[in-house]
């Protein structure tokens, strides 16, 4: 008999722990999806302060934020200027995985940007 209640933990276990990954999973897949065929959230980006991962490289340092005040890093539509030039298209972003995607004017190159507020929360 205690054996039989073991057995039916065991499987209520991993059924509740194949829902969550199962529900984290599509959460994810989503958000890549959604993220790839909706236009780039300009406010999200011009609201936070990103940190340089890899790829393409917008300026100089690691860290980009707009500043109305400041001239190092504007954004103008979806254009990135760095020192008044432009350097830059953001092409996605997703909040989901805190990203910022960007790719050189000519569209060669691109470039991933982590949101620095969302990693100090």
């Amino acid at each position: 008999m205690k054996r039989k209640y073991i057995i039916i933990l065991t499987i209520l276990s991993a059924i509740t722990v194949f829902l969550v990954v199962f529900k984290t999973f599509r959460l994810s897949l989503f958000s890549v999806i959604s993220s790839s065929i909706t236009p780039p959230d300009l406010e999200y980006v011009r609201n936070n302060q990103w940190l340089y991962e890899s790829g393409f490289k917008i300026g100089e340092g690691d860290f980009v934020e707009f500043i109305e005040s400041d001239t190092l890093f504007q954004l103008k539509g979806d254009t990135i200027y760095f020192k008044g030039q432009p350097r830059g298209l953001v092409v996605k972003t997703n909040k989901y995985f805190y990203q910022m995607i960007v790719s050189s004017m000519d569209g060669r190159y691109r470039g991933e940007y982590a949101n620095t507020d969302e990693f100090n929360r």
